[in-house]
């Protein structure tokens, strides 16, 4: 760390592996934290303002801003979306603790991300993390008075191990809970993530669910997908845990008025099952295999998604 850097913090990327959509109704997920994640790192400038640069994972700058922290006004961005998302969650921390707008200035921020920003890992959620942390804020109150969404992914960069999380209803708004969860399958070596090559946005995943919602038995289905997490999460045997997969996966279908991502994207792949993870259509799927390593990459090297991830590579927990 440069000497010049007076603060610095770290938070874990994220899986939803359980649980997608419905989390946001009180279902329990399972959720776990990817070993590749993002750093904020605060430096003392002798400008009197908060100048932030944003680094992907190979090294290039894809963001930066300048930002005045009297006012939050934004002085010069190179990207008016990010730029605008940034005042947003700053104007929110400071709400929360007004002090926060001195120790903004005389700042340079940068962030770096271990994963690619377009690997749908959490980039937005290990910022807010982070920058809760700096601001000493209740980072669920950040994200309540910012973005909104269940907090599942902001809990899980918090964890240092795989978390069953879930939400209830109070005084009008939503309480989040969490616990650590031991999930440590005997068949992870035949367990893959692959990349679907295009980035989802969750929030019109979300959009998607709140118009369905209403017509859904949902006190049915929260508990049916609450069940299978916990079947899951406690799967000794592959033939088990696909099985529950696949009743998740016909599940979560049906109540979207979609088709299982194995349908859509992979009907002839025979080595196993493939569930979607998080919200459906883009980012990662889950992939079991009893094939060995390399004929699983080749499998799906061989039709356009040359990235699949083992157990180990993503999982692998660092220390901090």
């Amino acid at each position: 760390m440069n000497a010049n850097c007076k603060q610095s913090f770290y938070a874990h990327g994220k899986l939803l592996l359980t649980g997608e959509y419905f989390v946001l109704e009180g279902a329990r997920a399972l959720a776990l934290p990817v070993r590749l994640g993002q750093w904020l790192y605060c430096y003392a400038s002798s400008v009197p303002l908060l100048q932030w640069h944003a680094y992907d994972a190979d090294g290039t700058q894809w963001f930066s801003c300048t930002i005045d922290p009297a006012t939050l006004h934004i002085l010069s961005a190179d990207a008016n979306g990010p730029a605008h998302r940034l005042q947003t969650i700053l104007e929110a921390a400071i709400q929360l603790n007004p002090t926060f707008r001195t120790d903004i200035a005389h700042t340079a921020v940068h962030t770096h991300l271990e994963f690619p920003r377009q690997w749908g890992f959490g980039s937005s959620a290990t910022l807010l993390a982070n920058l809760a942390r700096w601001a000493q804020v209740d980072p669920f109150a950040l994200l309540e008075a910012s973005f909104g969404g269940s907090g599942y992914d902001l809990a899980t960069a918090m964890a240092e191990s795989p978390i069953i999380f879930w939400r209830s209803p109070h005084n009008g708004s939503w309480q989040p809970h969490w616990e650590p969860a031991s999930f440590h399958p005997p068949f992870a070596d035949q367990l893959w993530f692959i990349y679907l090559e295009a980035k989802q946005d969750s929030r019109q995943g979300i959009a998607r669910f709140a118009k369905l919602a209403a017509r859904l038995d949902l006190h049915a289905l929260i508990r049916a997908i609450s069940r299978l997490t916990d079947h899951i999460l406690h799967a000794e045997q592959l033939d088990a845990f696909e099985e529950y997969v696949r009743r998740h996966e016909e599940l979560v279908a049906q109540a979207l008025d979609l088709k299982p991502v194995q349908q859509t994207h992979f009907p002839d792949y025979d080595l196993g099952v493939i569930k979607s993870l998080g919200a459906w259509g883009g980012d990662f799927v889950l992939a079991t295999s009893r094939q060995g390593p390399n004929e699983t990459r080749q499998w799906f090297a061989h039709r356009g998604y040359p990235t699949c991830l083992s157990w180990q590579e993503v999982m692998q927990t660092k220390k901090i």
